[in-house]
């Protein structure tokens, strides 16, 4: 998969949840490549609002189950 389309996936999640309460924070995002994929991503929240994708792949059918 591409930059752009792990990029899109993160930046316009449609299911968001908060995998910890640490320092950065991290995400678990479901989101849709470029190409209609679902996409899978885990991203850092930084205190400063900058944002780190630190994970994608094509999601699993149980994570397509949460979208309903």
């Amino acid at each position: 998969m591409s930059d752009e389309d792990i990029l899109h996936a993160a930046s316009w999640p449609q299911w968001v949840e908060p995998l910890d309460e640490e320092n950065p924070q991290r995400e678990l995002r479901l989101g849709f490549a470029t190409d209609g994929r679902l996409l899978e991503t885990v991203v850092l929240i930084f205190d400063s609002g900058n944002e780190l994708v630190i994970h994608a792949m094509k999601a699993g059918p149980h994570y397509a189950r949460l979208l309903g």
